[in-house]
């Protein structure tokens, strides 16, 4: 547990913290505490950048033997590939004033499956490894999957290729119908028609509607509707934040 949380711990195990430090040759000033009692132990762990790096390395441990009062350190200050921590809200109190910056961070890389197989990821090397075959950057605590991080040029995909002749309705017009989303006097915008079969087919059935694609109707404008379809668009759009730019337009 972090340091700010130990007086929050039962108070014999807050006893038996303050009677290891008499074994100590000097006063210190760890970041966590792990106690072992099945040994039993307490280790003094070293993370000077606790607060500011999002999985900081170890750079010192201080173990003390309860039963024999033996004291061994192991400093990783040199070492190319030091222990790095992971999901360090677990060990503060909900309290801390960076609880939840920690904790979503946590949820962001347990949702991209950063965090599996933990064995893996105990290190440096093995830490950065994984992030860079998820093609993921931290930047502080958030996370960020930069184009760089791929290596490779972003693809480039011929989108008006995509938009077909349909001789009926698309599925997702077709399922709208269907569900009673069209009385009388709906109106229907198609934003990214293609070649406007839906559009057509609508109006065959006396629904006014009007369509908008880059490449085949870049010209018309963009009006409110009480329907508004966004089919088959959003997948040809190689890039995030157009894909969004798209979303919020419809």
């Amino acid at each position: 547990m972090h340091i700010s949380a130990l007086p929050s711990l039962d108070p014999a195990l807050q006893t038996d913290e303050r009677s290891t430090r008499r074994y100590l040759q000097q006063p210190i000033a760890p970041t966590l505490i792990k106690f072992t009692t099945a040994q039993p132990k307490i280790s003094y762990l070293f993370y000077p950048d606790f607060e500011i790096d999002p999985h900081p390395a170890l750079e010192q441990s201080i173990q003390v033997d309860l039963s024999t009062g033996q004291v061994s350190s192991r400093d990783y200050r040199d070492t190319d590939n030091p222990p790095v921590l992971h999901r360090k809200e677990t060990f503060i109190a909900p309290s801390h004033p960076h609880y939840n910056e920690f904790a979503e961070l946590t949820r962001q890389q347990d949702r991209l499956g950063l965090l599996t197989n933990s064995r893996e990821i105990g290190t440096r090397f093995g830490w950065q490894q994984r992030l860079a075959a998820h093609h993921v950057e931290l930047h502080g605590h958030r996370l960020a999957c930069p184009l760089r991080a791929l290596n490779r040029t972003p693809p480039q995909i011929d989108r008006h290729k995509a938009a077909l002749v349909r001789i009926a309705l698309s599925k997702p017009v077709r399922s709208a119908l269907e569900a009673g989303l069209f009385t009388a006097g709906t109106t229907f915008f198609d934003y990214g028609c293609g070649h406007g079969g839906d559009v057509q087919r609508m109006a065959e059935q006396v629904f006014e509607g009007a369509g908008w694609d880059p490449h085949y109707q870049p010209d018309t404008l963009h009006v409110a509707a009480d329907v508004v379809n966004l089919g088959y668009a959003i997948n040809v759009i190689e890039n995030p934040a157009e894909r969004r730019e798209a979303l919020v337009n419809a």
